[in-house]
């Protein structure tokens, strides 16, 4: 007759409407122990993994940082993190708690729109695209000649007079390869950038922190605006 070995500390199972040895020890907590952890091992590991998740959860929802403002970058030309991450410091005198979570917090995203999608990844930045008029942290864009183009076409741009903003061309774009903005950044020996306004969704018109947002980077756009025309009255030949 085969035999099955069985640990030594396990309890035996009895057929029928037996009930299985319990685990015995000198110290009753232990007996305890071993008996409800072999019962109940699997409720307690669900339970467990629940709460896990659950207190990261809390801790992520606790701790997440929010962006009062995000500038976007968005380009034919690759860029490097180390040239368009510094542009932030720019929006430093117009920044405020916007969304009220007690912190001011600026940063700023690059997206390569290439004219011709080369990857995958390229091909995706067309998706990534939409996303970005679904984000309240988003007011400005710094865009270039063939990102302007397409945005405009896909009417995704406001004019800069809705929000007071004059001196610009086109009435939706600001040059800014000769304004402070760009003065220590490599960007704009990659082609022309313009500074533009994304348009305000429909769902945030009414919405006082993503006006106050808006209106906060008006004032921003206007002193590059300001500077551009400076430059352009120095050179009026545009070089």
């Amino acid at each position: 007759m085969l035999r099955f070995n069985r640990k030594e500390e396990a309890p035996k199972k009895v057929s029928g409407f037996g009930e299985p040895e319990m685990f015995k020890s000198k110290y009753k907590i232990v007996a305890w122990f071993k008996n409800y952890w072999y019962f109940y091992k699997t409720p307690i590991i669900i339970v467990g993994c629940v709460a896990i998740l659950a207190v990261w959860f809390i801790v992520d929802l606790a701790t997440k940082v929010e962006d009062d403002v995000r500038l976007y970058v968005i380009s034919d030309t690759p860029l490097v993190e180390e040239q368009y991450a510094p542009l932030t410091e720019a929006l430093a005198p117009y920044m405020e708690d916007f969304n009220g979570d007690g912190r001011i917090v600026s940063a700023c995203s690059y997206l390569n729109l290439a004219e011709d999608p080369g990857d995958e990844m390229q091909v995706f930045a067309y998706q990534q695209v939409l996303t970005i008029f679904y984000d309240e942290a988003i007011s400005l864009m710094l865009v270039d000649d063939f990102t302007f183009g397409y945005l405009m076409q896909s009417e995704g741009l406001a004019e800069l007079s809705y929000y007071g903003v004059t001196g610009g061309v086109d009435g939706y774009r600001i040059p800014v390869n000769h304004t402070s903005l760009l003065a220590d950044s490599t960007i704009s020996q990659m082609g022309e950038f313009y500074l533009v306004f994304r348009i305000c969704p429909e769902a945030d018109e009414k919405k006082e922190d993503v006006q106050a947002r808006y209106q906060a980077m008006a004032l921003y756009a206007q002193t590059l605006a300001d500077e551009y025309q400076a430059w352009l009255a120095d050179h009026p030949d545009g070089e």
